[in-house]
């Protein structure tokens, strides 16, 4: 019983940790955020997150996960059963644009691991790791629509999921640095998806 106690509070202080630093990131940067402000906006010792964290990299690196855990399973809420390929394709995209509605400190987040990445090599793997497994799933379901469909598409299927998630990319920054978000915003969104999809999917 102690051991399970010792396992919830070492879980709900990685979870404080996380949270706080989400949010830090999010507002200054990963360079401009330290282990110091961290402790102080989570109510912890800067030892107690090195207990936890043994450095910066390995506490981004758990954020990023936590972060597309997070995105998986907003994302899962819009999967039905019964749902076809085509209306997979639309729901990843639902799915992705309602996280970056609920989340925008995580959307800030992963955009700036997307940046980092482009000149530090310790952020590299893990943006390969989610761009891989980003275009594999649009990629399934690409080939769920030729299948069941008898479509051909206008370009490849390996194309095909490039050109969506670099739209998907693009939205979501455009999304994150837009000062006012409204109804009216995420409708239009939903119809350039609409148009695109009718453009590649014939």
């Amino acid at each position: 019983m102690a051991k399970k106690r010792t396992r919830s509070s070492a879980d709900a202080s990685q979870e404080k940790i996380l949270q706080a630093a989400i949010a830090l990131f999010a507002r200054h940067g990963l360079d401009q955020t330290s282990f110091a402000q961290i402790a102080r906006a989570c109510g912890l010792s800067q030892a107690n997150i090195l207990y936890h964290f043994q450095s910066k990299e390995r506490l981004i690196q758990a954020m990023i996960l936590k972060i597309v855990a997070n995105n998986r399973a907003t994302v899962a809420t819009y999967h039905s059963p019964k749902s076809t390929p085509r209306e997979q394709l639309t729901h990843y995209f639902r799915g992705n644009l309602e996280w970056g509605l609920k989340f925008p400190d995580e959307t800030r987040v992963i955009l700036l691991m997307y940046y980092y990445a482009s000149f530090q090599p310790a952020f590299r793997e893990l943006y390969d790791q989610i761009l891989y497994s980003a275009r594999e799933r649009l990629e399934t379901c690409l080939e769920g629509i030729q299948r069941e469909e008898r479509l051909k598409l206008q370009t490849s299927v390996k194309a095909t999921a490039q050109i969506l998630h670099d739209w998907l990319l693009g939205t979501l920054i455009n999304f994150t640095t837009a000062g006012k978000k409204s109804a009216t915003t995420t409708t239009l969104m939903k119809e350039k998806w609409d148009v695109l999809l009718s453009s590649l999917l014939r």
